[in-house]
């Protein structure tokens, strides 16, 4: 039983993984509950069965399109333990229940009900992490934007081997386990659900030994590039990193040049351009604004062409036309031969490895592809983990930050700088050599389907 959550890149590696377990002789059938938002992203087959549940983001509340100062109370994701994983736990049990489910795999944000699960069920747990996101002596706090350089080198330091002078401190603690204000609602919400099946109330520890694979019949899989993200030295030993395989999962059915047949020759018409997307991010309803500022970027520094990706921040030469700004008819112009907007829903898995650069908000899903593809990034970040990221791969040579937090925060001469810079430190032929690396540690699908398997098979009693 797989059990998703989040926004694209959260949801896209539950998709990967059920579409992987599926094609083994030895998995009789594979459950996975996927929000109606991303149902377009469902894994199809015989053994599968996807059950859609009712979450959904309005539009006006997506990260990006919310005024922090002008809203009486912003998102909150704890609202999301409350209103939606605890209320629809009972079914996702039945679920578990009428699938004789033998192993259950949880995002972090449905831990609340996954631990009741399989503690009723005594079956295996996996807590499915698409970042970076133990919590060790060793391993750096990711969701911290005012840190988030500091952060990246601490990851950087990792990557190289760290040693007793790296520690970054002690996250064991209640007082020192970051985000302890929203761990506590979802430890409410957990002592909740199992005191409605009869469940011991957990403590504080039991959902940190949860969240790191340090219960029995409780295990982890990162699934991160591991040259980008390696697992640090002091992880419990039943913490896997199985690669970023969601970098490279298309949808069954899926044919990329049929589907956008369009977008495929003008790829195949010119060098490899420049592409942008955001995403699940909005851009505060201005759409046109920043796409007048990423191709003005671009054109200033020499990118002749450039593929736009919509997405939630609505940019797209429409969205410029729509200004209807006498000042950007010459852009408008340029574009018409220049710049293609796509249509539907484009896998990065296709795209990436045909363009040269990626703009974007640093989210895990786009990073990771486009580390794997081996191109580098121009990222400005709207929340949580993206700063991290983005900052990371500048330590690595491989990307630059343009902005603060929010698509509004970067400007077109900051375009045009990244991308000099990119040049001036060699990222491409770094970002081209560290994607080939990758790729050949055969990281994919088939690793981390063998360990759920394993993990199945195994049972609690380990």
């Amino acid at each position: 039983m797989l059990i998703s959550c989040g926004l694209r890149g959260d949801v896209e590696p539950f998709a990967a993984l059920a579409t992987g377990l599926a094609k083994l002789a030895s998995v009789e059938e594979v459950g996975v509950l996927i929000s109606k938002m991303y149902l377009h992203l469902a894994p199809k087959s015989p053994k599968i069965t996807v059950i859609p549940y009712d979450f959904e983001i309005p539009e006006a509340r997506f990260p990006g399109n919310v005024d922090f100062d002008a809203v009486e109370k912003p998102p909150d994701p704890n609202e999301f333990m409350r209103d939606h994983v605890r209320t629809q736990a009972p079914a996702m049990l039945e679920a578990a229940r009428k699938f004789e489910a033998t192993v259950v795999v949880s995002l972090f944000l449905t831990l609340v009900a996954s631990d009741m699960i399989r503690e009723v069920l005594r079956i295996p747990h996996i807590t499915l992490h698409p970042q970076p996101s133990l919590r060790t002596a060793y391993h750096p706090y990711i969701m911290a934007n005012e840190e988030a350089p500091a952060v990246a080198r601490a990851m950087h330091r990792i990557q190289q081997g760290a040693t007793d002078a790296d520690r970054v401190g002690d996250y064991l603690g209640t007082h020192s386990f970051p985000m302890s204000g929203s761990l506590k609602v979802c430890l409410d919400e957990m002592n909740t659900l199992r005191t409605e099946h009869g469940l011991d109330t957990a403590t504080f520890e039991h959902f940190v030994d949860l969240f790191n694979g340090a219960l029995p019949g409780t295990h982890v899989m990162v699934a991160t590039p591991s040259l980008l993200t390696p697992l640090p030295p002091d992880a419990s030993p039943r913490a896997y990193i199985v690669g970023a395989y969601a970098a490279t999962y298309m949808p069954a059915g899926y044919d990329p040049v049929a589907a956008h047949s369009e977008l495929a020759a003008f790829l195949d018409a010119g060098p490899k351009p420049a592409v942008a997307t955001y995403g699940s991010m909005g851009a505060g309803f201005k759409g046109g604004a920043v796409t007048r500022t990423v191709l003005r970027g671009l054109r200033a520094a020499g990118v002749d062409r450039v593929v736009l990706v919509p997405g939630m921040a609505k940019i797209g030469v429409d969205a410029l036309e729509a200004l209807n700004n006498p000042a950007d008819a010459q852009l408008l112009e340029w574009a018409r031969d220049h710049v293609f907007t796509t249509r539907g829903n484009v896998q990065y898995a296709w795209l990436f490895p045909r363009c040269a650069l990626v703009l974007c908000h640093g989210g895990a899903g786009t990073i990771h592809a486009a580390f794997h593809a081996g191109v580098p990034v121009l990222g400005t970040p709207v929340f949580a983990d993206q700063p991290f990221y983005i900052e990371l791969l500048a330590a690595m040579n491989i990307g630059v930050r343009l902005g603060n937090l929010g698509l509004h925060s970067f400007t077109e001469q900051a375009v045009t700088d990244g991308v000099q810079k990119l040049r001036d430190v060699g990222a491409f032929e770094i970002a081209r050599e560290l994607g080939e690396q990758q790729r050949a540690l055969g990281e994919d699908i088939d690793k981390a389907c063998v360990l759920v398997t394993r993990i199945a098979s195994e049972g609690v009693a380990q």
